[in-house]
């Protein structure tokens, strides 16, 4: 994965890792999908997201974020997402859904036609919704050309 060698998660508060998580699998992500390699692009990217809804849910409950953090792992992705959809932070719960079977049928290798631009341009919209973008890439760890 795109963090790997490029953060120490442990020696972080959990919601300062999950959002440079998110924000390495958006680069990441981005790149993969450029290289069109489809299967690892879409992980990437839906980890993003994941990541960027754990550190939205850590951020905001302070004190509590260690029971907050186990929470989050006791609920589905599908969930988390509706979840803040109820709370009017994130829309678009038929697109997570799309992405959702997109990343199932990835995982078993099998990637079906579709929009590159689309699911990056959907991603980006939610990691905005959610306050990860925008950000300065700049200020992140360079990437290592040798990773995947």
């Amino acid at each position: 994965m795109p963090h790997f060698g490029l953060m120490d998660e442990s020696a972080m508060r959990k919601d300062e890792a999950a959002l440079l998580r998110a924000k390495l699998h958006l680069r990441g992500g981005r790149r993969r999908m450029r290289q069109k390699k489809y299967a690892a692009a879409i992980a990437t990217l839906y980890d993003a997201v994941l990541s960027g809804i754990k550190w939205y849910i850590l951020s905001f409950k302070g004190e509590s974020a260690v029971q907050a953090d186990e929470g989050i792992y006791l609920r589905t992705e599908q969930e988390l997402f509706n979840s803040l959809v109820q709370a009017g932070v994130l829309d678009g719960i038929k697109e997570f859904e799309n992405l959702d079977g997109l990343v199932d049928q990835a995982l078993t290798g099998k990637v079906p036609p579709f929009d590159e631009d689309q699911v990056v341009t959907q991603v980006e919209r939610w990691l905005t919704q959610l306050g990860v973008m925008p950000f300065n890439e700049e200020a992140l760890p360079p990437e290592d050309p040798n990773t995947y």
